[in-house]
C-alpha cells in the first residue's frame, strides 16, 4: 500500500488515458472484430490499472483506524458511479436508437404503426408471431425481403449510431476525471513537499 495521498497520481493520470483510447478506438465506425477485442482490452486495461492507485490514495489519507471506512466509501463510490453511468449511457444509447431508426424507418415508407412493432422487438428482442411463417412476421415470405433486409439493418446502424454517443461521452468524462485528477493530486502533492 501507498503511504501517502499523493503516491498514487502518476497512476491514476497515466491509466485514465487508456480506458479514453478504448472507448475512442471502440467508436470508430470501421472497425472490425480484431480491433473491438483489442479497443475493448485496452478499456479493461485502463479501468482495472487505475484501480489500485486509487484505493491506495484513499488508504494513504486517511489513519489506520479508519481504513475500513475509507474503503467502504471509494469501493461504494466507485459502484454507484457505474450504475449512474451503465444507466446514463444506457438512456443515452436507447434515446439515439430510437430516433435514428424512427427517422430511418419514416424514410423507408414504413407506416408508423409498425414502426412501433419494429423499435419494441429491437428493444425487447422479440419479433411478432406470424401464423405463416416464422422470424420477421412473415414478410420476408410475402415478398418483402428487401425491404425486411433494410430494416434490419436500419436497426444495426441505429444501435450503432447510439453506442458511438455513449462511447463518445465516456471517452469525454474520463479524459475529463484525468485531468480533474492531475489538478486535484498535483496541486496536493506539490503542496505537501
Amino acid at each position: 500500500m501507498r503511504g501517502q495521498v499523493g503516491d498514487g497520481h502518476s497512476r491514476i493520470s497515466g491509466d485514465l488515458p487508456l480506458k479514453a483510447d478504448g472507448s475512442l478506438a471502440i467508436g470508430d465506425d470501421a472497425i472490425a472484430r480484431e480491433a473491438l477485442a483489442g479497443a475493448l482490452a485496452l478499456t479493461g486495461t485502463g479501468i482495472g490499472a487505475t484501480v489500485v492507485p486509487i484505493t491506495s490514495s484513499v488508504m494513504g489519507a486517511v489513519p489506520p483506524e479508519h481504513s475500513g471506512m475509507a474503503a467502504s466509501a471509494a469501493n461504494t463510490s466507485r459502484e454507484v458511479g457505474a450504475v449512474t453511468g451503465v444507466a446514463i449511457l444506457g438512456a443515452l444509447v436507447d434515446a439515439q436508437l430510437k430516433a435514428d431508426l424512427t427517422s430511418k424507418l419514416h424514410q423507408l415508407g414504413i407506416p408508423v404503426n409498425f414502426q412501433s412493432i419494429v423499435i419494441n422487438a429491437l428493444e425487447t428482442g422479440g419479433v411478432p408471431p406470424s401464423g405463416k411463417t416464422a422470424g420477421a412476421g412473415g414478410a420476408a415470405a410475402a415478398g418483402q425481403g428487401k425491404l425486411v433486409r433494410e430494416v434490419i439493418n436500419a436497426a444495426y446502424h441505429a444501435f450503432q449510431t447510439g453506442l458511438h454517443a455513449a462511447l463518445y461521452l465516456s471517452a469525454g468524462l474520463v479524459i475529463g476525471a484525468g485531468i480533474l485528477a492531475v489538478a486535484t493530486l498535483g496541486k496536493r502533492q506539490w503542496l505537501m513537499r
